[in-house]
């Protein structure tokens, strides 16, 4: 097998590091590898491909998609003469963040919200 060139290499780098900032963020390691292969990517990728790339089951690879569909962060598009579900990133970082960033992070502060208010609430009743 031959070694990675060094696009190769450059790439799956930014890979994993999408992986790690996710995880960062209490996310999938798997939901930023995802969105990064298809940022970098010149054309639409289909499930078996980015199956194959980054050598996970495609049931997570579909559920992943369609969380980051759900978010805006990907779009499923149609390749002539291929039935497959195919997806491409969203680029513009503004519908990103817009569509479905600030939802989860709101989400996450409201459950900081009401955990710290019950926290509260049994000091008070100490």
């Amino acid at each position: 097998m031959n070694a990675p060139n060094a696009v190769d290499a450059a790439k799956w780098e930014m890979t994993e590091a999408g992986g790690r900032t996710t995880q960062s963020f209490g996310l999938s390691r798997l939901f930023g590898q995802i969105y990064v292969l298809l940022y970098l990517s010149n054309r639409p990728q289909s499930l078996d491909e980015l199956t194959s790339q980054l050598g996970v089951s495609k049931a997570s690879v579909s559920i992943t998609c369609r969380q980051l569909e759900s978010w805006g962060a990907v779009r499923r598009v149609w390749v002539k003469g291929d039935r497959r579900d195919y997806y491409e990133a969203e680029t513009d970082l503004s519908r990103l963040i817009n569509g479905g960033l600030l939802q989860a992070l709101n989400k996450k502060l409201e459950s900081a919200r009401v955990q710290i208010e019950r926290s509260l609430h049994l000091l008070e009743q100490d």
